[in-house]
């Protein structure tokens, strides 16, 4: 995905990852400049974070899950691109439909999903819609207005069970 491109496999945004000895990561690479249009060498830097675990419901007994979910939308006769990713208590997503672009990012405080950071009037499915039932590879999930079908096409959960009261 990219926010000011409907060819993003056209768009050339490469690096090289090398950890630092602080918790983050130096990204360095090269890549088109969108205020010169010029190939142009850039340096990243990441904060390396541990996801927390985040309670799912299964009544009084509730397992924890540390896990990734990845959600991709991909409607070439509608232009339609978009993914999704879920990551512990992070949710975080693009999405393009023609010329518009919309990106949100959610953080599950207190044991409700927060939106963070919103931009374009596009809708991807909440981290709720998430939460609704057991997710399989290949299930399809949709926005709640039903503006897409995004399919599962990642998932992987580390559980372990705890006893936890409802909440």
């Amino acid at each position: 995905m990219d926010s000011r491109s409907r060819t993003p496999e056209d768009v050339v945004d490469e690096g090289d990852i090398f950890p630092q000895s602080d918790d983050r990561t130096l990204e360095t690479g090269r890549m088109v400049n969108p205020a010169t249009g010029r190939l142009t060498d850039y340096e990243e830097v990441w904060s390396d974070i541990d996801p927390l675990q985040v309670r799912s419901d299964g009544g009084s007994q509730q397992q924890q899950q540390t896990g990734c979910v990845v959600l991709e939308l991909k409607n070439d006769e509608q232009g339609q691109r978009g993914m999704l990713v879920c990551l512990g208590e992070y949710s975080q997503g693009v999405v393009r439909v023609g010329d518009q672009f919309a990106a949100e990012r959610w953080l599950l405080e207190d044991g409700k999903w927060q939106r963070k950071f919103r931009v374009g009037d596009l809708n991807l499915p909440s981290p709720e819609v998430l939460c609704r039932g057991p997710l399989s590879l290949g299930r399809k999930v949709f926005s709640e207005d039903h503006s897409g079908s995004w399919s599962v096409v990642e998932l992987k959960h580390e559980h372990s069970v705890a006893t936890l009261s409802s909440t």
